[in-house]
């Protein structure tokens, strides 16, 4: 609750992930571009805003769970407001 509503966890890595690198992509970032680029740089954790699992979405949570990335989402306007903080 420390984003003031309910987030979301999908975990498809590591359970400790203290000292891993992770990806911070403000909004809407759950895409295969990104999740593309963090395997090319092993990152297993992306922090974003929107998760869900829809038709637009399904083949990128495939990559995610094949490669091991956790996902953590919040909403959509609630990570994009503090990238231009």
């Amino acid at each position: 609750m420390t984003m003031g509503h309910k987030t979301s966890l999908y975990r498809y890595g590591k359970k400790n992930i203290q000292g891993e690198k992770i990806a911070v992509c403000p909004g809407g970032g759950n895409f295969l571009f990104v999740v593309e680029e963090m395997i090319k740089n092993d990152v297993r954790t992306l922090i974003t805003g929107v998760t869900i699992v829809n038709e637009y979405s399904e083949e990128t949570h495939r990559l995610e769970k094949e490669e091991g990335i956790n996902v953590l989402g919040g909403t959509h306007y609630s990570f994009e407001k503090f990238a231009p903080m």
